[in-house]
Order: C-alpha cells, then structure tokens, then sequence
C-alpha cells in the first residue's frame, strides 16, 4: 500500500488575491494541521483552502477546518476523465 500526502500549491485566484491550496487524497484531519502550518511558515495571512474528494468530504473535516483561528475553507472536488 502506497502512502499519500497531502500537497501545497500557491496561486493567484481570478480576482488576483493569493491563495494556498492544500490536495489531499483522502480524509485525514493531518491535512488540516498541514495547511495551517505551511500558510503560517510560508503564507501568513493568505486565504487556504483544503481540497478532497467529494466521496471524503466528511463533516468532521470540514467543521475542524472552520474551527481554527484563521479557519481554512474546505473544498470538495470531482474526479473529471479526460
């Protein structure tokens, strides 16, 4: 079984604001921990967004995004077949 890690990217959103967005594989509220601490190290301030699958979309997860101090918006995506 192959281990998954959660991955950081930094963009610009449309409206030109920053924004870091944290992937995650799977459910795993360490993904939350990841995303607060590389926007404190390397983003302060900058709006954060956890992405996972819809299938793994758990309420937990979101309601321990929306609870921290500077919380992180949780974003469910779709695998698209291209």
């Amino acid at each position: 079984m192959k281990e998954s890690t959660p991955a950081a990217l930094f963009g610009v959103c449309t409206d030109g604001q920053p924004i870091l967005v944290i992937v995650a594989a799977r459910p795993d509220l360490e993904a939350v921990g990841i995303a607060t601490d590389t926007r404190a190290w390397q983003y302060p301030g900058v709006k954060t967004c956890l992405a996972v699958p819809v299938a793994d979309a758990f309420p937990a997860l979101a309601e321990a995004c929306a609870a921290l101090r500077e919380p992180i918006e949780m974003v469910a995506v779709d695998y698209v077949n291209a």
